[in-house]
């Protein structure tokens, strides 16, 4: 009888061991859930999915737009682009103000501007108003008689046509005789030095700078802080013209800095203003001015 009772014993503990491997077996290989166990809690079972994305792109709606706006284009005969064409103007020019808020740099005629101041009933008989420069040369004279002008003025141009010189002093005299021969003047008493002036001559655009202001002492192909801001200020003065070529004449000491102060002057100018070298004519000269005058002479088309 007790051999009975142990034998059904065994067979009990057999059997439960089996069922319970199974109902791990089928436990493990399900992936559809997740079991995440708590201590001291029921049993939380967490089923996650992931969605599918599906992204669907046709190559032929995005390059249907530009084959569509290329068929256009080729699709024109030569008549269509000819018309396009004289549709357009030949030049397309704004007028601007010459003005700039920051930069001043640049002098502007008349060099001199007097407006005599002639007491009350006093009658002139004679007067001349002369201009001199740097060697005491007269580069203007006028002469007259009778009564005073009401202002006279020297716009920089010497007797023959040319401009005044820069980095170098120039004065002015005006010297009178009234009808009871006393005699008087009126002269310039601290000389008049420019060191970068604009003029208009035969309908364009001229600026003149010296080379003093704009390059260093040392480094004579180096633009100074003062002559990058010049070259600025010319290159407002391109923008607004906007025709080219511009042409460009410096006159230097030699002919090798010459082109040295050229190249420099390309190279801010291609940075600045992002435009080809080919944009500009420049010729370099050896100065031989007496006293001598130094510069970069710019030629805008106006």
């Amino acid at each position: 009888m007790k051999k009975i009772f142990i034998l059904q014993i065994s067979l009990l503990l057999i059997f439960s061991i089996f069922l319970f491997a199974e109902d791990n077996q089928q436990t493990s290989s399900s992936g559809a859930t997740q079991e995440v166990v708590v201590k001291g809690q029921l049993k939380i079972k967490i089923e996650a999915e992931k969605p599918e994305l599906m992204i669907k792109t046709n190559s032929n709606d995005v390059a249907e737009a530009v084959i569509k706006t290329e068929e256009e284009i080729l699709g024109l005969s030569p008549s269509d682009v000819k018309d396009i064409k004289l549709g357009l103007p030949a030049i397309i020019n704004e007028t601007r103000p010459e003005y700039h808020a920051y930069l001043n740099n640049i002098e502007t005629q008349p060099i001199f501007k007097i407006v005599p101041k002639v007491p009350a009933g006093i009658e002139m008989e004679k007067w001349t108003f002369k201009v001199t420069d740097p060697t005491g040369a007269s580069v203007m004279t006028l002469k007259g008689s009778g009564n005073l002008p009401s202002k006279f003025e020297w716009d920089g141009f010497d007797n023959n046509g040319n401009m005044m010189k820069l980095n170098a002093p120039y004065l002015y005299l005006l010297s009178y005789m009234d009808k009871a021969g006393n005699p008087g003047s009126v002269r310039k008493k601290e000389p008049k030095i420019v060191q970068v002036i604009k003029y208009f001559k035969d309908g364009k655009l001229y600026i003149e700078a010296s080379n003093f202001i704009l390059f260093e002492k040392q480094r004579k192909d180096r633009f100074t802080d003062k002559g990058k801001e010049i070259i600025t200020e010319i290159e407002d003065y391109i923008k607004m013209s906007n025709r080219f070529p511009i042409e460009i004449k410096i006159y230097s000491e030699d002919i090798d800095l010459a082109k040295e102060q050229a190249d420099s002057l390309l190279r801010t100018f291609e940075n600045s203003l992002k435009i080809s070298k080919d944009n500009f004519d420049i010729k370099t000269y050896k100065d031989t001015d007496a006293p001598r005058n130094y510069r970069i002479v710019f030629i805008i088309n106006s």
